[in-house]
């Protein structure tokens, strides 16, 4: 089973296709195609895989990082992953929580986990706004302190209830 892993949507009328990133692209480094599947290796590592013609099994209708890809997706991505010797293991966090700093609360990302630019962290840090595809910007990404308590620290983010009004 792999645990380290993302999910990329590129979701555009032409051309829609899923890339499940496993590590890093070194760069210049071509794809073979595979029927529906573009796949970066190189020495028998596996890089990245893109999907196409994926919309036949699942329809997943929007553009970018997939943080907490349910049960039946995973499914499906290892039905085109088995030949390859690859199996996904389903995600139980995202790998952005809520921490407090200087009486604030702010996003942090783990180590190994994928953000919006394709890349994996290194190290636990601070969520920026570019991290999650919310703007270009690398400033920390801002929460409303009313909103949150401190038993919300170290909860994932994208499991968050939502307040009632």
């Amino acid at each position: 089973m792999i645990y380290k892993y993302g999910l990329i949507n590129h979701f555009e009328k032409i051309n829609a296709y899923l890339s499940i990133v496993l590590d890093e692209v070194p760069n210049g480094l071509l794809p073979k195609q595979d029927e529906d599947l573009l796949i970066y290796e190189k020495g028998g590592k596996i890089y990245r895989i893109d999907i196409f013609n994926l919309k036949k099994y699942v329809k997943v209708k929007f553009q970018g990082l997939i943080y907490l890809p349910n049960y039946e997706l995973i499914a499906i991505l290892n039905g085109y992953l088995g030949k390859y010797d690859i199996m996904l293991a389903s995600k139980n966090e995202s790998g952005f929580y809520i921490d407090k700093e200087n009486d604030h609360y702010i996003v942090k990302v783990k180590k190994d986990t994928l953000t919006a630019n394709g890349k994996f962290v290194k190290e636990d840090r601070i969520a920026t706004n570019q991290d999650l595809d919310i703007n270009d910007s690398n400033e920390p990404i801002n929460l409303d302190d009313e909103e949150l308590a401190d038993k919300d620290t170290g909860k994932d983010l994208f499991q968050m209830e939502e307040k009632q009004a």
